[in-house]
């Protein structure tokens, strides 16, 4: 067994990428085979395009989406005593959502028309992954797995709102996840 999966064991974790936007994670190994942990979410979209004014009156949209989800996950590992070590992974987030959309007509600013919209809603995630040990305290690890999601929204454009619950069923897959352990030190006898 790696000795970073030991009883106590403490580990801090980083995602980049992947359908999750980026995450850092608090943990603890609570048996030999489970790690409990905290994890935040963090995603963050910008952009926009041009319509080009030769072929209509020219315009542009500028797109920023945000979100932020913070919940507990549990990682059982399956068979351990190798340097890569498979694991289930389940967790249950809350998450709160808000976008905007800005468009305007080419040099004319008095036309800008913005859309905003805002959700908050829970995230309940089943996944299958490898954690690899290439040193005694960092691991990389990768997992794929599905999630259902639960979501109320809200949306206001120009004198218009609406909201609504919504429920999707979908995939997702980590980027290349980092964790570093802190290993308790043995009982001195």
């Amino acid at each position: 067994m790696p000795p970073s999966l030991s009883v106590g064991a403490r580990s801090l974790s980083f995602t980049m990428g992947g359908t999750n936007g980026a995450t850092v994670g608090f943990w603890r190994m609570k048996s030999d085979r489970m790690n409990v942990g905290w994890e935040i979410g963090l995603q963050a979209e910008l952009g926009g395009d041009e319509t080009d004014p030769d072929v209509g009156p020219g315009g542009e949209t500028r797109r920023t989406d945000l979100g932020i989800s913070v919940g507990p996950s549990f990682r059982r590992y399956i068979e351990i005593g190798q340097p890569v070590v498979p694991f289930v992974e389940t967790g249950v987030a809350v998450r709160y959502g808000y976008g905007r959309v800005r468009d305007q007509l080419k040099d004319d600013s008095d036309s800008a028309v913005v859309r905003s919209n805002h959700s908050a809603g829970l995230i309940g995630s089943l996944g299958l992954g490898l954690e690899w040990f290439p040193v005694e305290r960092l691991s990389v690890a990768a997992h794929t797995g599905v999630q259902l999601n639960t979501t109320y929204g809200w949306s206001h454009y120009s004198a218009n709102k609406s909201s609504g619950w919504s429920a999707s069923f979908s995939t997702f897959t980590t980027g290349l996840l980092l964790r570093l352990y802190f290993v308790p030190k043995s009982p001195s006898t």
